[in-house]
């Protein structure tokens, strides 16, 4: 078994740009400053840079929000959101035609940015109602499984192999006849700072005598050009930055299913459950209220699915608002609800 070292798990830096995001959240801006700057010194990531922009707005420094949002931009330039929050900034500086080409330019790489306050408020309002169905599995058939590709570690994603799922996954490699080195990795744990901040101590393992954290291998091939083109977006909308051209496989992964979801005596990975992307997670949500099924998201491509779950999204979320309990909605509430969304799965 190789024994990673933790910078080159990039665990460092996630450290680094996580404690800056927490305290960009509590509003402590300074502080964060220096987290962020520090995590761009050992990996300049344009997320950073994004952060950065952020404070700085917040702090009424426009010039330096602009230099920011800009590096962000050069480094990965088919974000929208850069150019929608440069387009922003530059309202705010005053120089609106400035801010009316850079909205264009996000409008232009996803036209939804012409109405990303009403998308992401949409989606507040479901996430909130069904923050349970979270645990249970993606309905989406027809993906190929983009939640299962990282462009770094999977460890520095946050997923990790706990005791169980680790005595069930030897045995089920071993009946297999297969290594596990070539499924997993190890991250050897002394006590680091950043890895007890980072890592729940029910993950750091002890044996003979070290601990480690496990976690999942990648596989060596990428996602192509095509398969990119219908990334979905994450819960709020934002642009998943860690699937990307560079972007591989967990070792795990097998014809878009993952091998051990269903070995042990727990379904998938912890880790794994907690994402969804908004698409997967309008389906399930539609899914359980008895609206659609997954016949109907079968004959759809991933990037048909993904209009369809952002039209949905603001169909579903003005019935939950008009519904004192979703789960249980009247009957004509449920019935009009259904009619919409399967008008969505008409062709046009």
């Amino acid at each position: 078994m190789v024994l990673e070292k933790i910078d080159e798990c990039g665990m460092i830096e996630k450290y680094l740009h996580s404690q800056g995001a927490l305290l960009y959240e509590e509003k402590r801006f300074d502080e964060a400053i220096v987290f962020f700057q520090k995590a761009i010194e050992l990996d300049d990531q344009p997320y950073s840079h994004y952060h950065l922009d952020l404070i700085y707005k917040e702090l009424t420094e426009f010039d330096k929000a602009l230099q920011e949002i800009t590096r962000a931009i050069r480094m990965n330039p088919s974000v929208p959101e850069y150019y929608y929050e440069r387009s922003v900034v530059w309202q705010l500086k005053g120089d609106l035609n400035k801010a009316a080409r850079d909205y264009k330019r996000a409008v232009k790489i996803d036209d939804n940015y012409c109405r990303i306050a009403l998308i992401r408020s949409s989606a507040t309002i479901v996430n909130l109602t069904f923050p349970d169905l979270a645990q249970q599995s993606c309905p989406i058939l027809s993906c190929p499984a983009y939640c299962c590709h990282f462009t770094g570690e999977p460890l520095r994603h946050g997923v990790y192999i706990g005791a169980g799922k680790l005595y069930a996954i030897r045995k089920f490699l071993s009946k297999k006849g297969l290594q596990e080195d070539g499924f997993m990795k190890r991250l050897p744990y002394k006590g680091e700072d950043h890895l007890s901040r980072l890592v729940p101590p029910n993950y750091i393992l002890k044996e003979h005598g070290n601990r480690f954290v496990y976690y999942p291998g990648r596989r060596a091939h990428f996602l192509d050009r095509v398969a990119l083109k219908d990334l979905p977006k994450g819960r709020d909308y934002q642009t998943l930055m860690w699937i990307n051209e560079k972007a591989s496989p967990c070792g795990f992964l097998n014809e878009k299913r993952c091998l051990i979801h269903s070995v042990g005596d727990e379904t998938g990975l912890d880790s794994c459950k907690r994402f969804f992307c908004m698409t997967g997670f309008v389906f399930l949500v539609l899914e359980h209220l008895g609206v659609v099924n997954k016949t109907q998201l079968q004959p759809k491509t991933i990037g048909e699915l993904n209009r369809i779950a952002v039209e949905s999204l603001l169909i579903l979320s003005k019935t939950i608002s008009g519904s004192a309990k979703p789960d249980e909605m009247h009957v004509s509430q449920k019935e009009r609800l259904k009619r919409d969304i399967n008008t969505l799965f008409s062709p046009s």
